[in-house]
């Protein structure tokens, strides 16, 4: 699981840290378009039920059909796609209210600016631990 970390230590199980966000629903995007890898399973383990698409159209297709059942989305950046990546981080946040997290590599945190400035309401830095998804919906809701 290449930037997603994860170990016994780690995990969403815990019950004290998954009651409150066992509903939470994440419509998640990797802009490679080739997968996220082991994100999904982590996301699961923290609880999150997740649907996770692959291109733009399929983002914006599932947001006309589910819009209402999305607690929030999740980007995930590549440093090849970061323009179109921007596009549709614009056009979301234009779209609807849903909050919108970006999630970056470390050599990517200079995009961090203009991603908050296009409509992000918050972001991740790779690599991700299990104990920052367990939040990530708190951090959400008082968006």
């Amino acid at each position: 699981m290449a930037g997603y970390a994860s170990s016994d230590s780690d995990s969403c199980n815990d019950d004290n840290m998954t009651e409150h966000c066992s509903n939470a629903r994440i419509l998640l995007w990797d802009s490679s378009g080739r997968g996220c890898g082991g994100l999904p399973a982590l996301l699961h383990s923290c609880s999150y039920e997740v649907t996770h698409v692959s291109s733009p159209e399929e983002l914006l297709a599932s947001l006309e059909t589910e819009a209402r059942c999305i607690d929030f989305i999740l980007i995930n950046f590549h440093n090849h796609v970061v323009d179109r990546s921007m596009d549709v981080l614009k056009h979301l946040t234009r779209r609807c209210d849903i909050p919108v997290t970006v999630l970056l590599e470390a050599s990517q945190v200079p995009l961090l600016g203009k991603c908050l400035q296009m409509g992000a309401s918050d972001y991740l830095v790779k690599p991700l631990r299990a104990e920052e998804l367990s939040t990530l919906w708190k951090r959400s809701a008082f968006l």
